[in-house]
């Protein structure tokens, strides 16, 4: 099998890219062609291993399936040259938005009796094996030009049959999906930037945001600091001070403390552990709920007692569930409201992505899978290249196109400036967190009693190595 692309802009780039790294097919079974030369993708096609020419032709010839990856309106005139050359054996596939399968069989058919026409919507992401891609079957090809498709586009993401008619709405969702996602990153990291953290490290822990589990439970805090070397205080700030005066006498050299309550800082819980002593080690983390799936984003700052190994000791479990980097403390206030916060704003946006897939006909659970494929393979695109999400957006939108269309209604809304004033604001109120947990004041009702039946309903025991606990925020001896 040979794969042709009549044009060779950012889209043909990206799935010859991705197909090549997926090992579906090797480059130089790969043509592309186009008048324009001085493309840089043309440049990363040639760098690839891509035969290149201008001779559309010549595509034609050399391909058995032949991808039509340029701009709906040259599809006219790319099928009047190339259709006394399509044969049996050509699988004809259009990724030209709103360009009917029919448009395209009536055309060909000039030439051709019953041309094999198949119409797909994918997106940018298939450069790193995330795309999102539909497809729907024109009159004359058959079921095992289905299943080609479906083999290659698999390769490099997400990829399903659907009706036609549901192929602009998909364009609006996943296509674009990509463009919204570089565009809410880059302001997610201008909102890091302005609370101070470097803009390379913003970009990561935002991008981090958009990409189970047997615990032996207790209630007792203090069983809990027993059974342990490495101890999470996994609980809200002001609940702080009081499991601190809880579990301090039982703290011991053999202990690390990691706090990973918001706005809670090194030197408030060392003070505090200083009662019952000397030389607690303690270090502060801001993680995010995304470790759940390996997809995390964590920074930590160490605290004065706490040695190198310790820092390498954090860093290795953290690590294995995402991204992981040490920062100084004064930094991590503004990582709470950058990807600590994240995943909530990721899914936002993406449960009004799916609406919009909705109101445009898409049944919901196909919306919020291309939703979410296009907010992951933007997140790896970011993560994986070099390039600013400015650039990638600028890279998905084509003049007078449906994304740059969708991004001038974002931008009239306001869309950067909520992101950035978003970050800005958990960031504050993780401020004023502290000083809640400074006041060590609580009300009654803060506390609220864990039902034991629901926690045993959602854990499941298993065998875990190491001992690595995480406090709940009442005791034993505690009352309702």
């Amino acid at each position: 099998m040979s794969v042709g692309f009549i044009g060779a802009g950012q889209l043909a780039y990206a799935l010859a890219r991705g197909f090549t790294a997926a090992g579906v097919i090797a480059t130089h079974k790969i043509t592309a062609s186009s008048p324009d030369t001085g493309l840089p993708t043309v440049t990363g096609l040639r760098k690839l291993g891509v035969n290149f020419t201008t001779s559309n032709k010549e595509t034609v010839k050399n391909s058995d399936v032949l991808f039509l990856a340029v701009k709906p309106h040259i599809i006219p005139f790319v099928l009047d040259e190339i259709g006394p050359d399509i044969e049996n054996r050509h699988l004809i596939v259009s990724c030209a938005a709103g360009v009917t399968i029919h448009s395209i069989e009536k055309k060909l058919s000039l030439c051709h009796p019953a041309p094999k026409v198949m119409r797909c919507m994918t997106n940018t992401p298939v450069v790193v094996r995330e795309g999102a891609t539909v497809y729907a079957t024109g009159t004359h090809a058959e079921l095992e030009d289905g299943k080609l498709l479906e083999q290659l586009m698999a390769s490099v993401g997400f990829c399903i049959e659907v009706e036609e008619d549901l192929i602009d709405a998909v364009t609006g969702l996943s296509g674009s999906g990509p463009a919204y996602a570089f565009t809410a990153l880059d302001a997610l990291a201008d909102g890091g930037v302005k609370m101070g953290l470097p803009r390379r490290l913003a970009l990561r822990l935002g991008a981090q945001a958009l990409l189970k589990l047997g615990v032996n439970f207790t209630t007792s805090n203090k069983e809990t600091v027993k059974n342990s070397d490495v101890l999470f205080l996994a609980v809200k700030p002001h609940i702080i001070p009081f499991v601190l005066d809880e579990i301090g006498p039982d703290i011991e050299n053999r202990h690390l403390v990691v706090s990973c309550a918001a706005g809670v800082t090194i030197q408030s819980i060392e003070k505090k552990l200083s009662l019952c002593h000397p030389a607690p080690k303690v270090m502060r983390c801001m993680t995010n709920t995304p470790v759940v799936v390996r997809e995390g984003a964590t920074v930590y700052a160490t605290g004065t007692h706490a040695e190198l190994e310790d820092g390498k000791l954090l860093e290795q479990l953290m690590a294995s569930v995402g991204f992981c980097i040490e920062v100084e403390e004064d930094l991590i206030d503004a990582v709470t409201g950058l990807s600590g916060s994240g995943p909530a704003y990721a899914f936002t946006a993406l449960d009004a992505l799916a609406d919009g897939g909705v109101k445009m006909g898409l049944p919901r659970r196909l919306a919020l899978r291309l939703g979410a494929q296009a907010l992951l393979g933007a997140a790896k695109m970011v993560l994986d290249s070099e390039q600013h999400p400015g650039q990638l957006k600028d890279n998905v939108c084509s003049p007078g196109g449906a994304t740059i269309h969708a991004l001038h209604v974002m931008e009239s809304g306001g869309f950067r400036s909520l992101l950035i004033n978003a970050v800005e604001t958990s960031c504050i109120r993780t401020r004023e967190l502290q000083c809640l947990a400074d006041q060590e004041k609580i009300s009654p009702a803060a506390i609220k009693k864990t039902t034991l039946d629901k926690v045993l309903q959602e854990s499941t025991s298993f065998g875990v190595k190491g001992r690595i606990s995480l406090l709940n925020s009442k005791g034993t001896n505690s009352k309702n």
